[in-house]
């Protein structure tokens, strides 16, 4: 088979099982250019964490309200328990076996990927596991992560198959921090 009619096999039917994936393209050009807009074109993690910072955070009655001050956007409670479920689940990846999760996430050996390494590391050494900011910043560096790896890193159709439930994941989180950063 030619790899055009592998690929336009593969795309035109999910039933290679990609269709988290595939999502994954859409949901991050999207979350990308709205972050351009609101957070500026610095796409580090100190400017997020910055601008997680400002976000204005209260507990109420039946949960918590997360709004974006520059935009007055707020986060629907269905898409904060989206941000808990991808932290709960990535949050067990990590503990279950920290070593083999960050080698899964930086496994590449270029400089820029060992500094992020180093900059998760200190982070989940210190972070409170029960604070919304600490899980949407630890989020945004698996998010960027799974960016870097899908587009930069894997090239095996096996492996993009097999982490289905990660994109899944990670998409509703990047759904839930695009409601508060999008402008229209």
């Amino acid at each position: 088979m030619s790899v055009t009619q592998w690929v336009y096999n593969t795309y035109s039917s999910d039933e290679k099982g990609l269709q988290e994936s595939k999502n994954f393209v859409f949901v991050w050009s999207l979350f990308e250019n709205q972050v351009k807009n609101t957070i500026g074109n610095d796409f580090s993690i100190s400017a997020f964490d910055s601008w997680v910072q400002a976000l204005e955070i209260n507990q109420e009655q039946n949960g918590i309200s997360i709004k974006e001050p520059s935009t007055e956007n707020y986060i629907e409670r269905e898409l904060i328990r989206y941000i808990n479920d991808a932290f709960n689940h990535f949050y067990q990846k990590y503990t279950k076996d920290n070593a083999q999760f960050i080698n899964y996430l930086y496994n590449q050996p270029d400089n820029l990927t060992q500094k992020a390494k180093t900059k998760f590391i200190d982070f989940v050494t210190s972070f409170d596991k029960k604070n919304i900011r600490d899980k949407i910043i630890f989020l945004f560096h698996i998010s960027k992560r799974i960016r870097n790896k899908f587009f930069h890193g894997i090239k095996n159709i096996g492996e993009i198959k097999s982490e289905q439930k990660e994109f899944e994941k990670i998409n509703g989180y990047l759904i839930a921090i695009l409601s508060l950063i999008e402008q229209y």
